[in-house]
């Protein structure tokens, strides 16, 4: 069940409702919506975060190599020289 499937369902229900339970109903899923949404940017926000610091780390990894790989290819002209 997707979460539109969810959403639709709660609403039906909600409709069912008495007049005055219903504002109430409506006003905590509301809450409880925001809060939802809350947390997902939260963890969108984290995983922005956490990716940026990977890409950060590529330049740092590239040069790395590029160091051992020109070391490596300095050890072999020296032993062959």
């Amino acid at each position: 069940m997707s979460d539109l499937d969810l959403i639709a369902q709660i609403d039906k229900k909600i409709q069912q409702l008495p007049s005055e339970a219903a504002i109430q109903v409506n006003e905590y899923v509301d809450s409880l919506l925001q809060t939802y949404l809350k947390q997902s940017e939260m963890q969108l926000d984290s995983l922005d975060e956490w990716t940026k610091s990977l890409v950060g780390l590529i330049p740092e990894n590239t040069q790395t190599e590029e160091l051992l790989r020109q070391e490596h290819q300095d050890g072999l002209l020296r032993k062959y020289q």
